[in-house]
């Protein structure tokens, strides 16, 4: 030890030789508490701030550009004031229970998600979409119940699977029977798939979601076999609340769950909707103390602008993200690139997909963009012609900088160029 500085070193002797390497790679300069490593933090975050704030061309669909009154409103140190239990509950003594302008701002804030959604209750203290979902569980289901959920390849998320929130409570997971050709659930096959295994919760959305579901008749039948129903609207959660989505909730689900920071344009964090009084009680519980004891107070502000500048101007911006996407989808088609699912019009949401020849294709063409400050995810869906690995493309935080469908025929050939460099017409 010299100075306050201590020679530490992560290592993560199970993960492949890449991430192993990358480690070691990022660590082998400096040390903890140095002068160095401080700056090589700093350098860092400038560098992440110049190359996707001010010059990249954010198109993964997994994020946004928040507002200037959303960033103005967020307040650092308030996130180590702690919170924990509801509003005037005499039994909280913890932390600053006896201030009450820490509750007007949860109140504030979890009353405005609601609205945009259409719910009678609302919970936003969770700080993400997992932790929601792992919430509804926790509140619809008993430990290692049978679930059943999208497949990856259709759209699922991992949070709905056995390897990510469900298998942490021991949820035994089915595949919900999905037509990739009109890339929603196959609703001929649900009925024998929910008598066979007897799902306590049916999952919806997830990670891919280009056009919606038929939410009300997964839901009828659902219920006629005794489960509930969750809808995980992380990705189209922004294009709801100006109806440029429909509302699951209209449809007759039981739990919405959404990410605040993808098309919603808040800051990172969860939240879960219901308009079930016996379901949202439970959910409660919950997120708290079951999942949480104190939250992120410095969130609460931001998430209320964010979800009052969906309240104000949702459709104009949900509308011109699908407007977008749709421009976009033309843009690539017109230059030969496989837009996926032809067969039902390639997009009605935020998002739309490129089929590429296999993952490794995948993950190069990714880097090439980034390289060249494009920035998107690799996936993999199906469609008409199968199963397969594509790229991932959204256009909500190009909306939020300003574009719109006239600036995509040119950002289509960049990508072409990027993405097929040797295909005839993409240069």
């Amino acid at each position: 030890m010299n100075g306050g500085t201590r020679k530490t070193t992560l290592k993560m002797p199970w993960a492949p030789p890449s991430v192993r390497a990358r480690l070691a790679q990022i660590q082998a300069e400096t040390s903890p508490g140095t002068d160095q490593d401080l700056a090589a933090g700093r350098a860092a975050k400038e560098e992440l701030v110049r190359d996707l704030d001010r010059t990249g061309l954010i198109l993964y669909a997994g994020t946004n550009q928040i507002s200037a009154a959303v960033a103005a409103a967020h307040h650092p140190q308030l996130s180590a004031r702690v919170s924990c239990g509801p509003p005037g509950d005499p039994a909280k003594t913890a932390g600053f229970a006896a201030v009450p302008q820490l509750e007007v701002l949860e109140v504030l804030a979890a009353r405005a998600v609601a609205a945009t959604m259409g719910a009678h209750h609302a919970d936003v203290r969770v700080p993400s979409a997992t932790l929601a979902n792992l919430a509804a569980y926790a509140g619809l289901s008993r430990p290692g119940a049978t679930i059943a959920a999208l497949p990856t390849w259709a759209g699922g998320h991992f949070s709905h699977r056995e390897q990510g929130a469900a298998g942490i409570r021991g949820h035994r997971v089915v595949d919900i029977p999905f037509n990739p050709t009109r890339q929603d659930v196959d609703l001929d096959a649900l009925p024998s798939t929910l008598a066979a295994e007897r799902p306590a919760l049916v999952i919806l959305g997830g990670a891919v979601q280009l056009f919606p579901n038929d939410v009300g008749g997964v839901v009828e039948i659902a219920h006629e076999h005794g489960a509930r129903v969750l809808f995980d609207a992380s990705h189209p959660a922004g294009l709801i609340p100006g109806g440029s989505f429909p509302n699951p909730l209209d449809e007759g689900v039981d739990v919405v769950t959404f990410s605040t920071y993808k098309s919603f344009g808040g800051p990172p964090g969860g939240a879960i909707v219901t308009r079930d009084e016996e379901i949202a009680e439970r959910l409660d519980v919950a997120v708290f103390p079951g999942l949480t004891t104190n939250h992120d107070v410095a969130r609460m502000l931001p998430l209320q602008i964010a979800a009052a500048e969906l309240l104000r101007d949702g459709r104009r911006y949900g509308e011109l993200c699908l407007r977008t996407a749709r421009a976009l989808a033309d843009a690539l088609l017109d230059l030969g690139l496989p837009v996926m699912s032809a067969a039902r019009g390639y997009t009605e949401t935020n998002q739309l997909l490129i089929r590429m020849p296999d993952r490794t294709d995948a993950e190069a063409a990714v880097r090439r963009c980034a390289a060249a400050g494009i920035y998107l995810s690799a996936t993999e869906h199906c469609d008409e012609h199968g199963k397969g690995p594509a790229l991932r493309l959204g256009t909500q935080e190009v909306v939020r900088r300003g574009l719109g469908p006239a600036e995509m025929p040119e950002i289509g050939t960049r990508l072409a160029a990027l993405i097929a460099p040797g295909r005839q017409g993409s240069a």
